[in-house]
């Protein structure tokens, strides 16, 4: 049997982790990013870095548009598949902060939690977020 990569072990580690878990850490970014701006159904989010895409899930069933980017095309299949679980669809682009288009001025709130250290041109992945503000 082949060795599992990186990222499918990563999977692997968080497949079976109940939504349920993961909503007091949601109430957590949210309430921080309500320090920047006000977080409703009209606030455009957009997290760099998705997971298992626990976070636009919940901001799918909480009536909250949030636009996902992430660089591994299995995390983006995965948290596709994870969304279908819960009856909802996710906006979710594939490629890193640093290259991919995310616009301008299209976004009310950016955040990364776990991400910066793993991006190559952090300088550019933050120019890219600024512009897009």
């Amino acid at each position: 049997m082949g060795q599992l990569s990186d990222i499918q072990r990563y999977i692997e580690l968080i497949r079976d982790i109940p939504l349920d878990e993961k909503r007091p850490e949601f109430e957590e970014l949210l309430e921080l990013m309500r320090h920047v701006k006000p977080i409703d159904g009209n606030t455009r989010l957009l997290e760099a870095g998705i997971g298992s895409g626990w976070f636009q899930i919940l901001c799918s069933i909480s009536g909250i548009p949030c636009v996902g980017v992430e660089i591994y095309p299995e995390l983006v299949k995965f948290a596709h598949e994870n969304a279908r679980k819960h009856g909802v669809e996710l906006n979710l682009m594939i490629g890193s902060i640093e290259d991919v288009d995310i616009g301008e001025e299209q976004y009310d709130v950016i955040f990364a939690t776990s991400v910066f250290e793993h991006v190559l041109d952090w300088k550019q992945g933050v120019e890219r977020i600024y512009r897009a503000l």
